[in-house]
Order: C-alpha cells, then sequence, then structure tokens
C-alpha cells in the first residue's frame, strides 16, 4: 500500500495463478495414502478493483483424509506426512513438502476432544514433536528424492 500511495492512486496489481493441480499425492512415513474424498476441479476468480486485477482459471485440488493419518509413534513422535503435487502443465515434475513435525503434532493434539467424546474405545496418546524419533526428513532421504523438487 505505501508503494501505491507513493506512485500514485493509479497503480493496480496484476495476479495470474501461476499452476494447476493435476494431482496429489500423500505420504506417510514414506507410504502412500489413499484419501477418502477428493480430486480437482476447475476454479474462477474474477476480480477487477482500483486496486487488483485477476481473471484467470486454476484447477484446484482438495482431498479428505482420516485423521489416522498423523496418529503419532508409540513414543508420541508425529509421522512425516509429505504432499507431492503436479502440475497440469509440467506433470512429470512433482512439487513436494514435508509438513513440519510440529504442524502435524499440533493438528493431531486438536483431535484429543474428538477422541474422548466420539471414540473413547481408542487409545489417544498426545503427539510430541520433541519426541525421538528414527524419522528422517522426506528430502534427505532416497524417498522421491528425484522425482520432486523440494519446498
Amino acid at each position: 500500500m505505501f508503494k501505491r500511495l507513493m506512485l500514485g492512486p493509479n497503480l493496480k496489481a496484476t495476479y495470474k495463478f501461476k499452476g494447476d493441480v493435476r494431482g496429489a499425492q500423500v505420504f506417510r512415513n514414506q507410504e502412500p495414502v489413499e484419501p477418502i474424498r477428493g480430486g480437482h476441479a476447475p476454479m474462477k476468480v474474477y476480480v477487477d478493483n482500483q486496486w487488483v486485477t485477476l481473471k484467470d482459471v486454476a484447477d484446484e485440488g482438495f482431498y479428505v483424509f482420516d485423521v489416522e493419518i498423523l496418529r503419532p509413534n508409540d513414543s508420541g513422535a508425529p509421522p512425516s506426512i509429505v504432499v507431492a503435487i503436479r502440475d497440469l502443465k509440467s506433470p512429470k515434475n512433482l512439487k513436494c513438502l514435508e509438513v513440519p513435525k510440529e504442524v502435524v503434532a499440533q493438528a493431531w493434539n486438536d483431535f484429543e476432544p474428538f477422541y474422548q467424546q466420539d471414540r473413547p474405545q481408542a487409545r489417544f496418546r498426545r503427539a510430541d514433536p520433541n519426541a525421538a524419533s528414527d524419522r528422517q526428513p522426506a528430502g534427505s532421504t532416497e524417498f522421491l528424492r528425484d522425482d520432486c523438487t523440494w519446498s
């Protein structure tokens, strides 16, 4: 906003989507996990005002997984969760990212009230991102190393 004020009120930002999702795969501890539901569909955005212009269509991906994907190991260490995204324009290139262990642990721990109320027979162990784990960062192993651009 500061730049706009300095350069004049007629400065308008123009945006464009960078990619389209052809598909995505999620891995838990280097093993593929199938979604309960998901896919991709076009997302149309049309914004044209005094500040921004964005007129584009992109394929967006949406996937639903069972919460068990986040369950920690017996020591309480969160699992490694890697998301590999395939772009429609470059289907041979995967963009991969590993969800930080602190985020995985917090997401799992947020389900504790659900387990207490709706699944009391299921043993709930809180995740501890500082617990000892044998997991290695996904980008440092052979797992998907050659197929991915890591973020």
